[in-house]
């Protein structure tokens, strides 16, 4: 029998998976703090070059963007489907304790920032949100209802 099978790894990944989650959502979630911080320091002039950059730039940031969003949408399910004996349980812990922590950090931050800053940790939240949901649920079981109801979309049309 494997290590991760037995008493002791079961113990040990039920251990593992809840800082698993909350640190990778952590580092997810600073990263387009840091980013604005960073592009918030260049001054720069409006000339051809700059534009031609800034389009280069701007298709680099959005490819950038769509992988950070699947990271922040696949985050739970690799914390509470791989590394946690039974997803559900898990995944149920880790959405508790995030939805209590995100609620706590949210009201003492509320006279503190901007509704600029509120409103990315809300839109961060929804977003990890599904993810403990899809991670709850299977993918699978999600893209198959996601399937079907294109389907029936698409016979409605017709």
């Amino acid at each position: 029998m494997p290590f991760w099978k037995s008493i002791p790894g079961k113990i040990l990944r039920w251990i593992v998976f809840l800082p698993i989650g909350f640190v990778a959502a952590a580092v997810l979630e600073t990263i387009p703090l840091l980013a604005y911080r960073f592009a918030s320091t260049f001054d720069l002039k409006l000339t051809l070059l700059t534009l031609v950059i800034g389009i280069i730039v701007a298709s680099a940031t959005f490819t950038l963007f769509m992988f950070w969003l699947m990271a922040v949408f696949l985050v739970p399910g690799i914390a509470c489907q791989k590394v946690a004996p039974h997803a559900q349980i898990a995944s149920v812990i880790f959405g508790t304790l995030f939805v209590l922590f995100r609620g706590i950090s949210l009201v003492s931050l509320w006279t503190h920032v901007g509704w600029g800053t509120i409103t990315y940790k809300v839109v961060f939240s929804a977003i990890l949100f599904a993810g403990i949901v899809v991670a709850y649920v299977g993918r699978w079981k999600v893209l198959r209802m996601l399937i079907e109801c294109e389907m029936q979309l698409e016979l409605s049309w017709k």
